[in-house]
């Protein structure tokens, strides 16, 4: 009942600074696993240069080693997911959720 008043909150404290629109995200519960001195979410950024990919990144908390690989299929879905994107650059963030399943945080 609060959201309303709290996003004219938001925007009025921003000011000047404030840009454009506000973002709503639906809260899913990430896997955890080991990190660099705590636990840390698997997620991976993807680099795209007119709807190629260009590059993957890990979170730069994690722990390459200890987190489950981007799938295959996956990867191979937001692919071409991307080649409807009309931008010469962006990048999409995939997380893997508690139940194992990918999502795609941001893009």
């Amino acid at each position: 009942d609060d959201l309303p008043e709290v996003a004219c909150d938001f925007v009025k404290a921003r000011g000047a600074r404030f840009n454009e629109g506000v973002v709503f995200k639906e809260y899913v519960e990430l896997v955890r696993y080991p990190g660099r001195g705590d636990f840390t979410t698997n997620e991976w950024r993807l680099w795209f240069m007119h709807q190629n990919l260009v590059e993957i990144t890990a979170n730069s908390f994690q722990e390459v080693e200890q987190v489950e690989p981007l799938p295959e299929e996956v990867l191979q879905q937001v692919k071409e997911m991307a080649k409807q994107i009309q931008s010469p650059y962006f990048t999409i963030d995939l997380a893997e959720t508690d139940s194992g399943a990918w999502i795609i945080l941001e893009a």
